[in-house]
């Protein structure tokens, strides 16, 4: 699950960057494209041979890009929520695992030593046995 959520993670931060690149190429478009506009505004072309409609479709669809960067990090951010849940659920479960893992142990372990303890103890009383005299 925290693997799942780390990949649709993974995923939106490609398509931010992707976004975030496009975004720029179109500034420098339109950079380019004003640039052009001033140019053969000195030059002393007519306004109608301008680019002017061709650098506001471009500046328009920048800002349909960055509504959806805007949605993008949206996702992100829910994605990101997701990934940290699914680890700290993961957390817990491990925890809980090892938990009760040094319980069983520590009772393994305190079985184990009451057995050496009973033989240990049953020894002794067959060596004092065995040790008195008329046996």
């Amino acid at each position: 699950m925290e693997r799942v959520a780390w990949l649709k993670l993974r995923a939106v931060h490609v398509l931010i960057a992707s976004m975030n690149a496009s975004i720029q190429e179109l500034r420098q478009a339109t950079l380019a494209l004003r640039h052009a506009s001033v140019e053969q505004l000195r030059t002393g072309l007519e306004s109608q041979d301008l680019h002017l409609d061709s650098a506001a479709a471009l500046e328009f669809e920048e800002r349909q890009m960055r509504q959806r960067l805007h949605r993008l990090e949206t996702e992100r951010r829910i994605a990101e929520n997701k990934f940290l849940q699914a680890r700290c659920d993961r957390e817990i479960v491990g925890n809980a695992i090892k938990l009760q893992r040094d319980a069983y142990d520590a009772e393994k372990s305190r079985r184990e030593q009451s057995l050496t303890d009973d033989l240990t103890l049953q020894r002794r009383v067959r060596n004092h046995e065995e040790a008195r005299p008329g046996n």
